[in-house]
């Protein structure tokens, strides 16, 4: 069976994360966007996209969208993966891999690596998780 992934998109300027991160949420369910088309769809100020910014991009690309808190543990992060994940104003995308207790960190900035639950956990005390569906 053919599995989903997750295709990582690097920022283009220091104020892209949010431009990148959706990119990559939307190709993975099927929307095939550039990073250059969806930063043409909204005008991003000096501290990058907001949510409200991001919800009006998913939604008018049909999509439902949904931004909380979540309480730091773990089974409740995996339910909602591909998730992008906010802390300190940048954001990044978190999916699961094969291996239990290890995420792959998509991070628009500096690359993707594999991290496991504390370090994800640590690194994003004030997470803000999005989730999209079609």
């Amino acid at each position: 069976m053919f599995q989903k992934k997750v295709h990582y998109v690097s920022q283009l300027g220091s104020m892209d994360c949010g431009i990148a991160c959706l990119t990559m949420i939307l190709n993975y369910y099927g929307c095939k966007s550039d990073i250059v088309d969806i930063g043409a769809e909204i005008q991003i100020g000096r501290d990058g996209m907001t949510l409200a910014q991001m919800k009006k991009i998913a939604e008018k690309h049909g999509f439902k969208f949904a931004a909380y808190q979540y309480n730091h543990e773990e089974k409740n992060l995996i339910e909602y993966l591909p998730a992008i994940l906010c802390n300190d104003s940048h954001y990044v995308v978190v999916d699961k891999t094969k291996k239990k207790g290890k995420y792959i960190l998509f991070d628009p900035a500096n690359g993707r690596r594999v991290v496991d639950f504390l370090e994800l956990r640590n690194g994003y005390k004030d997470i803000s998780c999005v989730r999209y569906s079609k």
